[in-house]
């Protein structure tokens, strides 16, 4: 609705990290659905800024602990509203997230429609994306790899829900596209990874 994180997310972006640390609100999920809290979770922490949990831990469900796992801690990289200019809600974030080891993007596409699905289409430039490349896709909380992905990205998403896809440059070697572990899917977690041609070996280092 007008008073959602994702409209004060989106219209002060610009301030993080310029002139503080941007705070979005905390994450209260005890109360939402799993779908609801999914979305709530990824839009934190596509911010970048603080993330604080606002429930009794010792009375939330196993399955929403999971989810916050996978949240904490903020990597500090604040994803762009890629919508900031379309609507007065913004529903579409991506973030760049760039390593010594590679470079990709994870983009959050949210539904606030609690009845009916909605399609997101944008061309791969407005998520910062290279419109001459190909890109390997991600979805995170379904742990799905959807395919390639060129000129034009366009997604489904439920009532209520977010689709958090990674975007990785299509590489012609094997390659590191995500984990389960965080949201970014990389950015905390992983230390490293690459292909060594002589013997064949996707390697990499994780903590």
């Amino acid at each position: 609705g007008p008073s959602c994180s994702a409209g004060a997310a989106g219209k002060r972006y610009f301030f993080h990290n310029a002139a503080w640390v941007n705070d979005v609100d905390h994450i209260c999920i005890d109360l939402l659905s799993l779908q609801q809290s999914e979305a709530a979770a990824s839009l934190i922490a596509l911010t970048g800024g603080n993330t604080m949990s606002g429930d009794r831990l010792l009375t939330l469900d196993a399955s929403k602990l999971e989810i916050l796992k996978k949240v904490f801690p903020s990597t500090g990289v604040n994803g762009k509203p890629v919508d900031l200019w379309d609507s007065e809600i913004q529903t579409v974030f991506a973030a760049t997230i760039k390593k010594n080891f590679d470079e990709w993007t994870v983009a959050g596409f949210f539904n606030p429609d609690m009845n009916e699905n909605v399609i997101k289409e944008f061309p791969i430039e407005r998520l910062w994306l290279r419109p001459d490349r190909t890109y390997l896709c991600y979805d995170f909380w379904k742990e799905q790899f959807i395919g390639e992905v060129s000129k034009e990205v366009r997604v489904k998403v439920a009532p209520g829900s977010v689709n958090l896809l990674s975007f990785h440059e299509k590489k012609d070697v094997p390659q590191f596209i995500s984990t389960t572990r965080h949201v970014m899917q990389g950015a905390v977690e992983i230390n490293d990874s690459g292909f060594d041609q002589s013997p064949n070996t996707l390697y990499g280092v994780s903590i």
